[in-house]
């Protein structure tokens, strides 16, 4: 059997004062970036449309009235979580649990099959 020598790898291991400093530099997948990039791009054009056309004189009162109560359940749903967006809560002195008011924790919503988790 031949005699095969490990590839050098792409750690690059510098000595410092403090000790050894070790760099893994990132392999870059461009499609990915790319993707991503457009993806990201494409949610910032729409979400910069959707709130110019709030604020647009001639928008019906319907379509203002649901497209803000859309925007603010999406920042909501991104700020705090799908698990914590959805609970009821309710005050206990001075802190706040989050229960629903059956009295028993609250569970996440379904993930795949669209149903709520009952317990």
């Amino acid at each position: 059997m031949a005699l095969v020598h490990p590839a050098s790898g792409r750690a690059k291991i510098t000595a410092t004062l403090n000790g050894e400093l070790i760099t893994i530099p990132p392999r870059r997948n461009w499609f990915v970036i790319l993707f991503l990039g457009a993806w990201t791009g494409g949610w910032a054009f729409g979400g910069g449309m959707a709130l110019l056309n709030l604020f647009k004189p001639d928008m019906p009162l319907f379509a203002r009235g649901f497209l803000m109560f859309w925007l603010l359940g999406w920042a909501a749903y991104q700020v705090r979580g799908p698990d914590r967006v959805f609970a009821v809560r309710r005050q206990r002195g001075h802190l706040r649990d989050p229960r629903n008011t059956d009295g028993h924790p609250a569970r996440p919503l379904g993930h795949a099959t669209g149903e709520l988790c009952h317990g």
